[in-house]
């Protein structure tokens, strides 16, 4: 989650400087955290790289309760309005995009829609599959992943997609 968190930060410095500094509950302070994206040369700087991860630490204590059980059942659970109430989304740095990348490793019903995938599914006429979801007010056909709208439109379409492809 953490590694997820940096807004889909790849480099494999900062994977490793998260797997050298942080082995136990204990390991997620500040101080580690400044080092690390300090050392990792975290593009979007030291602070906003470390209200993330606090955000993050502080999320999963007070709002989870430190229970990954629980979230992981609810993100389960409504996984077709692509889980609007997340409590991870109500950090700053982490929305739909972020929160779905690292949701992708522990289920199968999420999915990072950045452009390049939207480009791809709208060049080859994928979103023309959509049109039937229109009648929910809470989504907008389109291929912007940066709308709230569009986004929620395009997971429930590649939802859509996965389950028609998933036949035998």
């Amino acid at each position: 989650m953490l590694m997820r968190s940096m807004r889909g930060e790849r480099g494999s410095k900062l994977k490793n400087l998260i797997e050298d500094k942080i082995s136990k509950f204990s390991d997620l302070d500040s101080s580690n955290f400044r080092y690390i994206l300090k050392e990792g040369g975290f593009r979007w700087g030291e602070p906003e790289g470390l209200t993330v991860l606090e955000g993050i630490v502080k999320c999963f204590q007070r709002e989870l309760n430190s229970n990954w059980e629980s979230y992981f059942q609810n993100a389960d659970k409504y996984h077709l309005t692509n889980f609007p109430n997340d409590p991870f989304l109500g950090i700053k740095g982490v929305k739909f995009k972020v929160r779905d990348l690292t949701l992708s490793c522990f289920n199968e019903n999420y999915i990072a829609n950045d452009l390049h995938v939207v480009r791809v599914a709208t060049r080859i006429g994928l979103l023309n599959y959509g049109f039937n979801f229109s009648v929910d007010e809470n989504i907008e056909m389109g291929n912007n992943p940066n709308n709230i709208k569009n986004y929620l439109f395009l997971h429930r379409l590649f939802l859509h997609l996965s389950n028609q492809t998933d036949k035998e």
